[in-house]
């Protein structure tokens, strides 16, 4: 005759295969959350990246317009000038460099990032004899 492993002992072995079932699905859990928390981290740092591609880009063409402008023109006056153009903001600062005969341009625009406002600045400089 065969002798059967008592009924405690059955209940006991299946008891730990669900617990290691458990922790298993535990361990691929935290695994997945990682997965989806680094993807989510990784969409704001690209969507970051174009927004300050596009800014540069926004900044680019009015620094572009601005040394178009005539020696004399307004927007060329020392001082800050705000600046709203393809959705950023920000602002032109002038400054005389050699009074009468260059001036220093500043582009400065804000843009949206994920964990903070962050801005992009060109420089430019404009002579008279160019004009």
């Amino acid at each position: 005759m065969k002798d059967h492993p008592p009924q405690k002992h059955r209940h006991a072995r299946s008891v730990f295969t669900l617990l290691e079932v458990m922790i298993a699905f535990a361990l691929f859990a935290i695994g997945i959350t990682s997965v989806v928390a680094m993807s989510v981290q990784a969409s704001r740092i690209g969507q970051s990246a174009r927004n300050r591609m596009e800014a540069l880009h926004v900044a680019r063409a009015e620094l572009e317009e601005i040394k178009r402008a005539r020696f004399d023109d307004p927007i060329l006056e020392v001082g800050n000038h705000a600046v709203v153009r393809g959705g950023f903001s920000g602002q032109v600062l002038v400054s005389d460099r050699d009074p009468g005969f260059t001036k220093e341009v500043v582009v400065r625009l804000q843009y949206p990032s994920f964990h903070h406002a962050a801005h992009v600045e060109l420089e430019g400089v404009i002579s008279r004899a160019l004009h």
